[in-house]
């Protein structure tokens, strides 16, 4: 089942993310400034491990660039 939309931290790039700990899909937003489009891709296979250090990290922009988005396949933009 995923989680809630996490949208409660401070970014330039990622705007709310989610987590399905049933499929490991990794549901991110991106777009955070004003008349901006949001994008929203889907990462699969993200285990809970990373899950959980994304959202402990300062940055998710740079977390996002370093494990995640070259890592795991993905569906996006949707």
């Amino acid at each position: 089942m995923a989680d809630e939309w996490i949208s409660d931290f401070s970014s330039s790039n990622v705007r709310a993310f989610r987590w399905d700990s049933e499929t490991l899909e990794l549901t991110v937003q991106f777009g955070t400034q004003p008349g901006v489009r949001v994008t929203t891709y889907v990462y699969h296979g993200v285990p809970e491990e990373v899950y959980l250090v994304w959202i402990a990290t300062e940055s998710k922009g740079k977390f996002h660039a370093a494990n995640i988005r070259n890592v795991y396949p993905f569906d996006g933009p949707l």
